[in-house]
Formats: structure tokens, C-alpha cells, sequence
């Protein structure tokens, strides 16, 4: 029950992952340590499920959930 729990989330987050990423722009590029990446392949990556594609999924859990604790609003 568990793994299925996880995976109904996965696919919800990948799906949110995908929609975020269709919409910007398509000429940007996103730098993650030395490496540049197009928007195509971040939603290849993402929809492919590779390593990459799960980091995106964990960068945008993460500002998600800052999002909406409010934590993204706190100064610090």
C-alpha cells in the first residue's frame, strides 16, 4: 500500500514537474552544477524518469513545499 502511495505521488509530482517546465520559456537554459540544459531536455528528462529528471522532481518538491509552508516568504 505504501509503494503505491509513493508511486501515485511520483506521478502527480512528475506531472506538476512537466506543466511547470512547459511554461517557460522555451529558449531557457537551466544550469544545474557545471552542465547547461535546455527546457526540452529537462521535460525529456523528467518524463523519462533518469537521474536528472528526479533531481528536477526534487528541486521542485522542495520550492513547492517552501511555497507553501510560507517559508519562501520568511526573510532570513
Amino acid at each position: 500500500m505504501a509503494t503505491e502511495n509513493f508511486m501515485t505521488i511520483n506521478t502527480d509530482l512528475q506531472k506538476i514537474v512537466v506543466e511547470r517546465l512547459r511554461r517557460l520559456p522555451s529558449h531557457l537554459q537551466i544550469s544545474i552544477g557545471n552542465t547547461s540544459y535546455s527546457n526540452e531536455e529537462l521535460l525529456s528528462s523528467v518524463k523519462d524518469g533518469t537521474k536528472l529528471g528526479q533531481q528536477i522532481m526534487g528541486i521542485q518538491l522542495d520550492y513547492l513545499q517552501d511555497l507553501a509552508s510560507g517559508k519562501i516568504y520568511l526573510d532570513e
